[in-house]
């Protein structure tokens, strides 16, 4: 376990049949001030979409002060796996948050996001477990075998310490059919956040107040990757990773056009309020010409929303722009 003796496998083994119950569930966890947490949403639904029960818990920019009702929490519910999403300004806090967690519990954990990809060496001074890269299928196979006590150590993406030593496993090729995942909701089933002293389900008056722009403001993907390799992004840092590993990564993985409009569809009879889409993708006009006059057409007829959209000039064409105008 972290900042103990590194385990062994045999002990790893051990740790996993301890963790068998009927009631295996896992919780999310994270310390963004806000509900935008699109990675942990998708890690969220993909679980529960396959029949794992899983929780997000939201402690906006954890302290100290609200331990009490943590460990409160963590002892009605009694997870297997807590995982926890760590970019790089949040991992100070995530280091305090584990360090407690593991005086009063005995569960694995695991960190994934940015950070620990980039650094798993120092995740793992914190935590059981690293998953690196987009892990959706990662957490589920290690889920479904953890539920029925096989070994787990073997499951692509996975970082771990073994006799003291940092094991890296391979890395699996990054889905391509983004259609598989359950698209990300404004506010997903079992969702819960920290406020006023408790920790308590989210309704829609929690999830205004700890969401931007009162929560009228929806945030979607609509693609992964990125075609540039600038040196400050994780994109540059995951294309290097993937090449090193000799896997051949499209730049851009796009989701269908009707993926994405029964997304916004759901959304917006869910929350007919809603006043924007922002569409969060790095370059919203790397679609090909054929997505964008048919997700123009189709969003216009079927959502009707105002959209907020991102661009790189030399994909920004005059035919794609009077297209997405059209909206």
């Amino acid at each position: 376990m972290a900042n103990q003796t590194p385990i062994s496998m045999g002990q790893a083994q051990e740790l996993v049949n301890l963790q068998i119950n009927p009631e295996f569930n896992v919780m999310l966890v994270t310390v963004q001030p806000n509900t935008d947490i699109i990675g942990i949403k998708y890690l969220h639904a993909y679980l529960q979409k396959n029949g794992i029960t899983s929780r997000i818990l939201i402690l906006p920019l954890y302290n100290e002060s609200m331990n009490k009702a943590v460990e409160e929490f963590f002892n009605r519910y009694k997870p297997a796996l807590v995982g926890f999403g760590v970019l790089s300004e949040e991992f100070p806090a995530v280091e305090k948050l584990t360090q407690f967690l593991k005086t009063k519990f005995e569960f694995a954990t695991f960190m994934g996001g940015h950070q620990a990809t980039i650094d798993p060496d120092k995740c793992l001074k914190y935590a059981d477990y690293v998953l690196r890269g987009e892990s959706e299928d990662t957490l589920l196979e290690i889920c479904q075998k953890m539920r029925k006590g096989e070994p787990f150590l073997d499951t692509p993406n996975l970082v771990y310490k073994k006799d003291g030593h940092v094991v890296k496993n391979s890395m699996r090729l990054p889905e391509t059919n983004l259609d598989k995942f359950h698209y990300t909701q404004f506010l997903h089933p079992d969702t819960y956040v920290f406020d006023d002293g408790k920790i308590s389900l989210i309704d829609k008056k929690l999830f205004r107040k700890y969401s931007r722009y009162n929560g009228r403001f929806y945030t979607i993907t609509t693609t992964r990757g990125c075609n540039f390799k600038c040196s400050f992004c994780i994109h540059s840092f995951n294309t290097k990773m993937y090449a090193e590993e000799k896997l051949n990564v499209p730049k851009i993985r796009t989701r269908s056009v009707d993926n994405v409009i029964e997304e916004l569809k759901f959304m917006k009879s869910q929350y007919p309020d809603t006043i924007y889409m922002n569409v969060y993708d790095d370059n919203f006009f790397a679609h090909d010409i054929e997505w964008i006059r048919e997700f123009s057409h189709k969003y216009k007829k079927e959502v009707g929303i105002p959209i907020v959209l991102r661009a790189i000039p030399i994909w920004f064409t005059e035919e794609k722009a009077k297209l997405m105008k059209e909206c």
